[in-house]
């Protein structure tokens, strides 16, 4: 009888111990739902709740920006590319489209696309004059960060329309079709060069 008792409290604190392990270990999903509040693109990036979201979905990973003084973590440097929204669009409740560029400095861009029903999301900066390297007159040089997407390829077809869009939309100089060089970073901070299918 105390055996009996012994082992059914024994089982019942392990069963416990892997609940608090998985409640402590699983990443809880994000609450996109004040994103889906927003009444427009001049809404979001002034929202306090920007900074959070850009530090949830974005690679840790430091980017090395010729109108910085110093390495700038990534998810400020999306934000700083983004204080002058630009657009906000929704398709089916479910993906969100943010876009913006530098005030006064509008070639400085930033995306952002987010699949609110999975939980994932992708970072997209561009940046025209990267500290170190050089291209062209008039060349650009894009960085596609992700933590939630492990390469280029794992990138859904959605990601890649809804950016097209995006772009093609809020861009009359096509930026995107003068990039020259292309970059993805994963959420280890990975950073591989990729030619993007046009």
């Amino acid at each position: 009888m105390r055996q009996s008792s012994f082992r059914s409290i024994t089982v019942m604190l392990l069963i416990l111990l892997f609940v608090r392990i998985d409640a402590n270990g699983a990443s809880a999903k994000y609450d996109y739902g004040w994103l889906l509040k927003c009444k427009g693109a001049e809404y979001f990036a002034h929202d306090a709740q920007f900074h959070a979201l850009l530090d949830h979905i974005s690679p840790v990973i430091s980017v090395d920006l010729e109108t910085a003084k110093q390495k700038t973590l990534l998810s400020k440097a999306v934000w700083g590319n983004m204080t002058l929204p630009g657009d906000m669009v929704v398709n089916e409740q479910r993906y969100i489209v943010l876009q913006g560029s530098q005030a006064h400095n509008a070639p400085e861009e930033a995306l952002v696309w987010i699949d609110t029903k999975e939980d994932r999301s992708v970072c997209v900066l561009l940046h025209h004059d990267w500290k170190g390297e050089t291209v062209g007159p008039g060349d650009n040089m894009m960085l596609v960060a992700s933590k939630s997407y492990k390469g280029v390829n794992d990138l859904p077809k959605k990601f890649w329309t809804d950016i097209h869009d995006c772009i093609k939309s809020n861009d009359p100089e096509n930026m995107a079709d003068r990039t020259v060089v292309w970059r993805f970073a994963d959420a280890k901070g990975n950073v591989v060069d990729f030619l993007p299918s046009r």
